[in-house]
Protein backbone atom coordinates (compact mmCIF):
# COMPACT_ATOMS: atom_id res chain seq x y z
CA UNK A 1 0.00 0.00 0.00
CA UNK A 2 2.80 2.40 0.88
CA UNK A 3 4.72 1.79 -2.37
CA UNK A 4 1.60 2.18 -4.47
CA UNK A 5 0.70 5.44 -2.74
CA UNK A 6 4.23 6.78 -3.30
CA UNK A 7 4.08 5.84 -6.97
CA UNK A 8 0.78 7.68 -7.50
CA UNK A 9 1.97 10.75 -5.65
CA UNK A 10 5.02 11.03 -7.90
CA UNK A 11 2.87 11.21 -11.01
CA UNK A 12 1.20 14.47 -12.06
CA UNK A 13 -2.34 13.93 -13.14
CA UNK A 14 -3.39 14.88 -16.70
CA UNK A 15 -5.76 17.70 -15.67
CA UNK A 16 -2.98 19.34 -13.68
CA UNK A 17 -0.54 19.10 -16.58
CA UNK A 18 -3.12 20.65 -18.89
CA UNK A 19 -3.81 23.45 -16.41
CA UNK A 20 -0.13 24.24 -16.07
CA UNK A 21 0.28 24.28 -19.87
CA UNK A 22 -2.75 26.50 -20.25
CA UNK A 23 -1.43 28.99 -17.69
CA UNK A 24 2.00 29.13 -19.33
CA UNK A 25 0.43 29.53 -22.77
CA UNK A 26 -1.83 32.31 -21.51
CA UNK A 27 1.18 34.10 -20.06
CA UNK A 28 3.00 33.81 -23.41
CA UNK A 29 0.00 35.24 -25.27
CA UNK A 30 -0.21 38.11 -22.80
CA UNK A 31 3.48 38.85 -23.30
CA UNK A 32 3.13 38.75 -27.07
CA UNK A 33 0.13 41.09 -26.94
CA UNK A 34 2.08 43.51 -24.75
CA UNK A 35 4.68 43.79 -27.52
CA UNK A 36 2.17 44.04 -30.37
CA UNK A 37 -0.51 46.22 -28.72
CA UNK A 38 1.27 49.60 -29.11
CA UNK A 39 1.75 49.07 -32.84
CA UNK A 40 -1.81 47.83 -33.19
CA UNK A 41 -3.26 50.85 -31.42
CA UNK A 42 -1.12 53.23 -33.48
CA UNK A 43 -2.32 51.54 -36.67
CA UNK A 44 -5.96 51.80 -35.57
CA UNK A 45 -5.63 55.49 -34.69
CA UNK A 46 -3.83 56.17 -37.97
CA UNK A 47 -6.67 54.54 -39.93
CA UNK A 48 -9.21 56.58 -37.95
CA UNK A 49 -7.27 59.80 -38.59
CA UNK A 50 -6.92 59.01 -42.31
CA UNK A 51 -10.68 58.45 -42.54
CA UNK A 52 -11.25 61.70 -40.65
CA UNK A 53 -9.03 63.62 -43.09
CA UNK A 54 -10.84 62.01 -46.06
CA UNK A 55 -14.23 63.07 -44.69
CA UNK A 56 -12.90 66.60 -44.16
CA UNK A 57 -11.69 66.70 -47.75
CA UNK A 58 -15.05 65.59 -49.10
CA UNK A 59 -16.87 68.20 -46.99
CA UNK A 60 -14.52 70.95 -48.17
CA UNK A 61 -15.03 69.94 -51.81
CA UNK A 62 -18.81 70.06 -51.41
CA UNK A 63 -18.67 73.47 -49.71
CA UNK A 64 -16.39 74.83 -52.46
CA UNK A 65 -18.81 73.78 -55.19
CA UNK A 66 -21.79 75.34 -53.40
CA UNK A 67 -19.91 78.56 -52.64
CA UNK A 68 -18.71 78.78 -56.24
CA UNK A 69 -22.29 78.49 -57.43
CA UNK A 70 -23.21 81.59 -55.43
CA UNK A 71 -20.40 83.51 -57.11
CA UNK A 72 -21.33 82.25 -60.57
CA UNK A 73 -24.95 83.33 -60.19
CA UNK A 74 -24.01 86.77 -58.87
CA UNK A 75 -25.40 86.30 -55.35
CA UNK A 76 -22.09 87.17 -53.71
CA UNK A 77 -21.58 90.22 -55.94
CA UNK A 78 -25.16 91.44 -55.40
CA UNK A 79 -24.66 91.31 -51.64
CA UNK A 80 -21.30 93.08 -52.05
CA UNK A 81 -19.70 90.61 -49.68
CA UNK A 82 -16.23 91.05 -48.30
CA UNK A 83 -13.81 88.16 -48.11
CA UNK A 84 -14.60 87.57 -44.43
CA UNK A 85 -18.33 87.64 -45.09
CA UNK A 86 -17.96 85.21 -47.96
CA UNK A 87 -15.88 82.87 -45.83
CA UNK A 88 -18.19 83.02 -42.81
CA UNK A 89 -21.64 83.29 -44.39
CA UNK A 90 -21.13 81.21 -47.52
CA UNK A 91 -18.22 78.77 -47.17
CA UNK A 92 -18.31 77.99 -43.46
CA UNK A 93 -22.11 77.79 -43.52
CA UNK A 94 -21.70 74.72 -45.76
CA UNK A 95 -19.09 73.03 -43.57
CA UNK A 96 -19.73 70.61 -40.68
CA UNK A 97 -18.93 71.59 -37.09
CA UNK A 98 -15.59 69.77 -37.16
CA UNK A 99 -14.16 72.74 -39.10
CA UNK A 100 -12.84 75.86 -37.39
CA UNK A 101 -14.03 78.71 -39.58
CA UNK A 102 -11.14 81.03 -38.69
CA UNK A 103 -8.74 78.44 -40.15
CA UNK A 104 -10.52 78.27 -43.52
CA UNK A 105 -8.39 79.97 -46.18
CA UNK A 106 -10.22 81.62 -49.09
CA UNK A 107 -8.53 82.60 -52.35
CA UNK A 108 -10.76 83.90 -55.17
CA UNK A 109 -9.36 85.39 -58.35
CA UNK A 110 -10.57 86.32 -61.81
CA UNK A 111 -8.77 84.76 -64.75
CA UNK A 112 -7.58 87.27 -67.33
CA UNK A 113 -8.70 86.29 -70.80
CA UNK A 114 -6.73 87.09 -73.90
CA UNK A 115 -7.85 85.47 -77.11
CA UNK A 116 -4.30 85.22 -78.41
CA UNK A 117 -2.88 83.40 -75.40
CA UNK A 118 -5.90 81.61 -73.89
CA UNK A 119 -5.79 79.25 -71.99
CA UNK A 120 -2.21 80.05 -70.95
CA UNK A 121 -3.57 82.34 -68.23
CA UNK A 122 -4.43 79.27 -66.19
CA UNK A 123 -0.77 78.32 -65.93
CA UNK A 124 -0.32 81.16 -63.44
CA UNK A 125 -2.16 78.97 -60.94
CA UNK A 126 0.23 76.03 -61.48
CA UNK A 127 3.60 75.70 -59.77
CA UNK A 128 6.86 75.99 -61.71
CA UNK A 129 7.27 72.21 -62.08
CA UNK A 130 3.63 71.85 -63.22
CA UNK A 131 3.04 69.13 -60.65
CA UNK A 132 0.33 70.89 -58.70
CA UNK A 133 -1.45 74.13 -57.95
CA UNK A 134 0.23 77.08 -56.31
CA UNK A 135 -0.52 77.19 -52.59
CA UNK A 136 -1.09 80.72 -51.35
CA UNK A 137 0.11 81.94 -47.99
CA UNK A 138 -2.16 80.51 -45.32
CA UNK A 139 -3.25 83.94 -44.20
CA UNK A 140 -6.58 85.42 -45.25
CA UNK A 141 -5.14 88.93 -44.96
CA UNK A 142 -2.87 88.26 -47.95
CA UNK A 143 -5.06 86.09 -50.21
CA UNK A 144 -7.18 87.48 -53.03
CA UNK A 145 -10.91 87.96 -53.21
CA UNK A 146 -12.20 88.98 -56.62
CA UNK A 147 -15.47 87.19 -57.52
CA UNK A 148 -15.63 88.97 -60.87
CA UNK A 149 -18.49 90.37 -62.87
CA UNK A 150 -20.91 88.82 -65.31
CA UNK A 151 -19.15 86.58 -67.83
CA UNK A 152 -15.88 86.67 -65.88
CA UNK A 153 -13.78 83.54 -65.56
CA UNK A 154 -13.22 82.88 -61.87
CA UNK A 155 -10.80 80.66 -59.96
CA UNK A 156 -11.88 79.66 -56.43
CA UNK A 157 -9.46 77.95 -54.04
CA UNK A 158 -10.48 76.94 -50.52
CA UNK A 159 -7.89 75.44 -48.17
CA UNK A 160 -7.96 74.02 -44.68
CA UNK A 161 -5.14 72.72 -42.43
CA UNK A 162 -6.23 69.47 -40.75
CA UNK A 163 -4.81 68.99 -37.26
CA UNK A 164 -2.65 65.94 -36.60
CA UNK A 165 -3.31 64.09 -33.36
CA UNK A 166 -0.62 61.42 -33.69
CA UNK A 167 2.96 62.56 -33.00
CA UNK A 168 4.59 60.12 -35.45
CA UNK A 169 2.43 61.40 -38.33
CA UNK A 170 4.04 64.83 -38.03
CA UNK A 171 7.22 63.31 -39.47
CA UNK A 172 5.57 62.29 -42.72
CA UNK A 173 6.45 64.15 -45.91
CA UNK A 174 4.07 66.58 -47.54
CA UNK A 175 2.84 68.28 -44.38
CA UNK A 176 2.36 72.03 -44.00
CA UNK A 177 3.19 74.23 -41.04
CA UNK A 178 0.22 76.30 -39.87
CA UNK A 179 0.41 78.49 -36.79
CA UNK A 180 3.56 76.69 -35.69
CA UNK A 181 2.11 73.18 -35.99
CA UNK A 182 2.44 70.46 -38.62
CA UNK A 183 -0.86 69.96 -40.42
CA UNK A 184 -2.22 68.14 -43.43
CA UNK A 185 -3.34 70.79 -45.90
CA UNK A 186 -6.48 69.85 -47.81
CA UNK A 187 -7.77 72.01 -50.62
CA UNK A 188 -10.53 72.24 -53.17
CA UNK A 189 -10.68 74.35 -56.31
CA UNK A 190 -13.26 75.35 -58.89
CA UNK A 191 -12.94 77.25 -62.16
CA UNK A 192 -16.00 78.53 -63.96
CA UNK A 193 -17.57 81.24 -66.10
CA UNK A 194 -19.91 83.60 -64.29
CA UNK A 195 -23.45 83.75 -65.61
CA UNK A 196 -24.76 86.93 -67.33
CA UNK A 197 -26.24 88.30 -64.11
CA UNK A 198 -27.04 91.88 -63.23
CA UNK A 199 -25.03 92.86 -60.18
CA UNK A 200 -22.84 95.75 -59.05
CA UNK A 201 -19.47 95.82 -60.75
CA UNK A 202 -16.88 94.20 -58.51
CA UNK A 203 -13.92 96.48 -58.04
CA UNK A 204 -10.92 94.21 -57.53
Amino acid sequence: MDSSHTHMAGKETRPRRFLRFFKSRRAAVALEFAFIAPFLFVLIFFIIWTGYAFVMGQALSSATQKASRQIATGSVQAAQMTKDQFRTNVVCAQLPVMFTCSNVIVNVQTVPTNDSSYPNEYYSFVNSTQTGLVTPALDNSTTSFCPGNAQSYVYVQILYPVSIFLPFVTRLAGLTTFQGQSTLLISSTATFLNEPFSAPVAGC
